[in-house]
């Protein structure tokens, strides 16, 4: 009797399994799309502040900016605003006309503006300003 039973269920198994598609459902046909010959493209633009000299420095996968921050500017990257105004007036400067720069040009106590722009044409944002009444002030730093 249970020789019957397992012999009937084996059958219905088989009889179910060949009725019943496969695992592979098939496609509902391939869509052909031409292929992209353009990828999305990234920049990324990283920024330094060398606390001993007052530089800040901008570098691109190619290129380094480097630019002398007035004593008015210098407090404003301890603050996140602060910094993040500094990074975007730094990226205005940029006009594609800076004098180039050389290691030299950068003096020993700059090495780790150096080293942050390390394989990287360096830029000159500016001359190292001369504090005086008539010194342009910083932008200044609005809060909504």
């Amino acid at each position: 009797m249970i020789r019957s039973i397992v012999l009937t269920l084996a059958l219905a198994s088989l009889t179910y399994s060949m009725t019943t598609p496969s695992g592979h459902h098939g496609h509902h046909g391939h869509a052909t799309h031409p292929p992209n010959s353009e990828h999305p493209e990234k920049g990324a633009i990283s920024f330094y502040y060398d606390s001993h000299t007052h530089y800040m420095a901008g570098r691109t996968t190619s290129s380094c900016y480097i630019w002398p921050l007035h004593n008015t500017q210098q407090h404003l990257v301890h603050t996140v605003q602060g910094l993040e105004m500094l990074e975007l007036a730094m990226i205005k400067l940029i006009t594609g006309g800076e004098a180039k720069l050389q290691n030299s040009d950068l003096g020993n106590h700059s090495r780790n503006i150096v080293h942050f722009c390390h394989g990287r044409q360096k830029y000159d944002l500016g001359v190292k300003p001369v504090v005086s009444s008539t010194s342009v002030p910083a932008p200044t730093l609005v809060i909504d």
